[in-house]
């Protein structure tokens, strides 16, 4: 029988992990016997300070601080972030700075936070209604890109309380509704601004002295005066005036080199090591089914042979306490050291099985959160494989999966050492880029297939496909993929601290860090943004733009992302921001409500003789409604719909379809909106009698509404 995984590792499953890693981590964790590089900064300018009084409601805000950028003539933006040793938050651990010194910039996606009690919202732009931070007359509050000849640009956003907390204390957010751009220099400007009671707000102290210029004898701001009379002339070409202003800043965005040179590096070192062909790879087992008679033993409708086995993947990374970083030499540059072996598994259809079958097209899977490869073993991959002829294969996300529970345990239980999750994830985007090269090289060569029937295997024509975690990661690995050219997004996002906020899964996670900062989500919310910068370097926020607008091989790549309308683990919202920022990536007709708010248009499908071909956003739909604005998750977790859609037919037909015609987008859903309902009983007893599997209702029983 065909096996259902829940995609969200299961509670149990993930309490027994949490625990035992919680075990490890109170015994080995605090070491402190092999200390990382740049855990401090060492000798800063004595007239910097730690905290910017500019915000002095809390350390670190506002964010992201110029103060924080340090004059450095080796990066590509000239600049290199350096926090002081007391700026991140602390909780029972002070968060160290080191792990941020290796960029020049903050991330693509970060946000900007600050304070202001009881903040009316009413006059700045919403996520519902952004369509005032970019048109119009410039509000209360607005981000500017600087532009090469130093004019500025206004950049789509929306403000937002942080829910969890009063908003007399809360954070409050200005979300860009776009992905900056990389080594951009960007101006936030808030002004009149007032709380709910009518107030206006006073600026503080310091940033007075700095409008008035009256910084003289103030030296820890002296040396700031001349940036900020910059930002103030600045914002005064557009007509804001500075005597206006409760608050201004600027800050540097990152340069590629800095947020992808890692990855470029390890790739080209690990594909020279392969030397034009795949890794070593061993077969542990093999798993013959019959589909036959349901009674009897190893039956499955849809895949004759279920192999797993390793791999042996160089690595890039090396072991530091409970997890492990980048393996840096002193010049910055990765470094190969060794080789690990590492889990695969493939499934194979009947369809590909035979003399006479037609060669199945090799699809790479990706996980879903905190889970493992072995998740292709789910009904929906294994009926995608039979119906449409994939042979499937997957590894785990390295950094991400259930082997890594102890390092990502420990990076949320100190933020100082997140990098355990973000360059061991380098490791993980790599490791299917080796696999796939064993698929394509080395796996078909194996003599333990000798003794099975003929498999008939399209080695040339790889593709992707990944759910949750894999939608999300998915664009990453495709961006540095020598090997595929497109690839399928299912319930997809990016910028993984925005997408966690509104996640039924951010109470799991926060769960683990909140004690560590005295439950101030304050505390939290301001290490998460910080954590974003080093998450840039492996999200899709970052790295969207090089398949199509920036491509790494020089020719276009095809994502098709295939979001759920009220996604409770996995927010749509990130998707707009992405077709937001002018990468090529296009909302196709039927999203279901006004986007021109966010200044985009819905893109038709063409016809047969013309159809669109892109880099796409089809939204599915199964019976759900818009989730409420805000930085929380909706809470009737029975209806969540992260799991249904990819059970749909016509979205497994739309997929099929793109992935073999490299990004021909057709429609399914005949002319309107992909909205499915529940089938009745009698069709759905109708269908799971046709269906060659063991369908559910749950899974199989939908139907387009006509």
């Amino acid at each position: 029988m065909t096996i259902t995984r829940n995609f969200f590792a299961s509670r149990a499953r993930f309490g027994a992990l949490l625990l035992s890693s919680a075990l490890c981590w109170s015994a080995c964790g605090d070491s402190k016997t092999d200390p990382d590089p740049g855990d401090t900064n060492g000798d800063s300018d004595a007239t910097l300070t730690d905290c910017d009084p500019i915000d002095p409601s809390e350390c670190s805000l506002p964010w992201p601080s110029n103060l924080y950028l340090v004059a450095d003539d080796s990066t590509d933006t000239g600049s290199r972030l350096q926090f002081g040793d007391t700026t991140l938050p602390k909780g029972k651990r002070q968060i160290r700075p080191g792990a941020w010194n290796i960029l020049d910039g903050y991330g693509v996606s970060t946000p900007i936070l600050f304070k202001a009690s009881n903040l009316d919202l009413s006059d700045l732009p919403s996520e519902t209604d952004p369509r005032g931070s970019w048109d119009g007359d410039i509000g209360k509050a607005q981000i500017f890109k600087v532009e090469a000849d130093e004019s500025l640009t206004r950049v789509p956003f929306w403000a937002e309380q942080d829910l969890r907390e009063d908003a007399a204390t809360s954070l409050y957010y200005l979300r860009p509704a776009r992905i900056l751009d990389e080594g951009g220099r960007y101006i936030v400007m808030l002004r009149d601004l007032k709380d709910t009671s009518g107030k206006a707000f006073e600026r503080s102290d310091a940033f007075d002295a700095l409008v008035r210029g009256n910084t003289g004898d103030k030296p820890h701001l002296a040396s700031r005066q001349d940036r900020f009379d910059w930002v103030f002339e600045r914002l005064e070409s557009v007509g804001i005036e500075r005597d206006e202003l409760y608050l201004a800043w600027d800050f540097q965005v990152a340069s590629h080199k800095a947020l992808h040179g890692p990855m470029m590096q390890a790739r080209d070192l690990i594909l020279d090591a392969l030397d034009g062909g795949g890794p070593q790879m061993t077969i542990a087992g093999i798993e013959e089914y019959q589909r036959d008679d349901p009674s009897a033993p190893k039956y499955n409708p849809y895949i004759r042979y279920a192999i797993h086995g390793s791999f042996t993947a160089p690595q890039v990374v090396k072991p530091r306490r409970a997890g492990h970083l980048l393996n840096l030499n002193d010049d910055g540059d990765v470094e190969l050291n060794g080789t690990k072996e590492r889990l695969y598994w493939v499934r194979i259809p009947y369809s590909a099985v035979g003399e006479d079958a037609e060669p199945a097209y090799l699809m790479q899977y990706g996980h879903g959160l905190m889970n493992a490869g072995d998740e292709i073993s789910s009904q929906s991959q294994e009926r995608m494989a039979e119906i449409h002829n994939y042979i499937y294969f997957a590894s785990n996300w390295t950094g991400m999966s259930i082997p890594d529970f102890g390092a990502v345990y420990a990076a949320l239980q100190d933020f100082s050492d997140f990098r355990f999750v973000s360059d061991n994830m380098h490791q993980g985007i790599l490791e299917f880029m080796i696999l796939a090269k064993g698929m394509k090289h080395t796996f078909f060569d194996l003599a333990e297939l000798e003794d099975l029937e003929p498999i008939q295997a399209s080695k040339d024509n790889i593709v992707y496909s990944g759910n949750s975690q894999g939608g999300i990661y998915g664009p990453s690995y495709l961006a540095i993929s020598p090997d595929i050219q497109a690839g399928q997004m299912g319930v997809p996002g990016s910028n993984y601290n925005m997408l966690l906020q509104r996640s039924t899964a951010f109470n799991t996670y926060a769960g683990l860090s909140l004690p560590e900062y005295q439950h101030d989500y304050t505390k939290l919310g301001i290490a998460l943004a910080a954590a974003q910068s080093l998450w840039d370097m492996v999200d899709s926020s970052s790295w969207f733009v090089h398949l199509n607008k920036k491509p790494l091989y020089g020719e276009e790549k095809f994502a098709l992302l295939h979001p759920a309308r009220g996604d409770y683990q996995v927010s749509p919202l990130t998707n707009l921001i992405l077709a937001n920022s002018d990468i090529d990536l296009h909302v196709m007709r039927g999203w279901g409500q006004d986007i021109t708010k966010w200044g985009l248009q819905e893109t038709a499908y063409g016809d047969d003789d013309a159809p669109f071909r892109g880099s796409a956003i089809v939204i599915y739909n199964a019976e759900q409604e818009w989730p409420a604005p805000g930085n929380f998750p909706p809470e009737d977790v029975d209806q969540d719909p992260h799991g249904w859609t990819r059970y749909f037919h016509e979205l497994q037909i739309q997929a099929d379809h793109y992935l073999r015609t490299n990004g021909e987008v057709i429609d399914v859903c005949d002319g309107g909106e992909c909205n499915f309902t529940r089938m009745s009983p009698e069709d759905c007893d109708a269908l799971l009698a046709a269906e060659p599997g063991p369908g559910t209702r749950d899974t199989q029983c939908w139907e387009l509404v006509r």
